[in-house]
């Protein structure tokens, strides 16, 4: 995020100096081979991202991808500055000046913003993939659950509540990293007749809620308690 944020600021600051040239020759040849570098880290992390469920690597395969598009986006401005500035130098593009409704001089100045601007663009579109690494990040830190992780365990109960006739449930949920905290207190209703009638079948409603929510068992803490006093939910 602060290498987008100098980029930003570093582009501002070429702008409102009134740009500055670009040498195509040896530009286009780093860029080209910086970019291939880029794409086949990013590649590679992709993979071993998904693979390796690792939220670090998913991280630095983030950054490879900022990498990419910059590259890219230079890359957009070299062709851009090519368009602009072969036909003032070639006799044989001579025919792409009347399709450029800029005199030479006009042209030249336009150039010198190309790469500044992009610069800029890029920098601030590729600002959300950081701030979401960082909101994702904090809210593992102060242990804050997915919420589609919340519902799906309201969606489990509900249907438990309806088949046991339960009283009611409270739950309680955190994630830190790839490991998730989930403890469950149900309320049996006494007044009620109920398919419960010994242990075996409380460890079967634990059974069936840790396959329900499809989470690895070396990923998942998870607690289920049973009372019959809504003072312990």
């Amino acid at each position: 995020m602060l290498v987008c944020v100098y980029a930003f600021i570093n582009a501002l600051e070429s702008i409102f100096s009134g740009g500055y040239e670009v040498l195509l020759d040896g530009a286009v040849l780093y860029t080209l081979c910086a970019f291939g570098f880029c794409a086949l880290l990013f590649a590679y992390t992709s993979v071993y991202a998904k693979r390796l469920d690792s939220d670090l690597i998913g991280v630095d395969n983030t950054e490879w991808k900022i990498d990419c598009i910059l590259y890219l986006g230079t890359l957009s401005a070299f062709a851009l500055l090519y368009v602009l500035l072969a036909p003032m130098q070639s006799q044989s593009l001579e025919s792409l000046r009347s399709l450029i409704p800029l005199d030479s001089s006009q042209i030249l100045t336009l150039s010198r913003y190309i790469d500044p601007s992009l610069l800029a663009i890029l920098s601030l579109l590729l600002c959300v993939s950081p701030v979401r690494i960082c909101v994702a990040n904090f809210k593992d830190l102060i242990m804050v659950a997915p919420k589609d992780l919340d519902e799906k365990i309201t969606q489990i109960m509900e249907e438990l509540s309806q088949r046991f006739g339960f009283g009611d449930y409270d739950t309680h949920t955190a994630k830190s990293g790839r490991f998730y905290m989930i403890e469950i207190n149900i309320l049996v209703d006494s007044t009620k007749e109920c398919e419960i009638t010994s242990i075996k079948d409380f460890d079967k409603i634990r059974d069936y809620i840790e396959r329900a929510l499809e989470i690895p068992s070396y990923k998942i803490w998870l607690s289920v308690s049973f009372t019959a006093n809504p003072k312990w939910l």
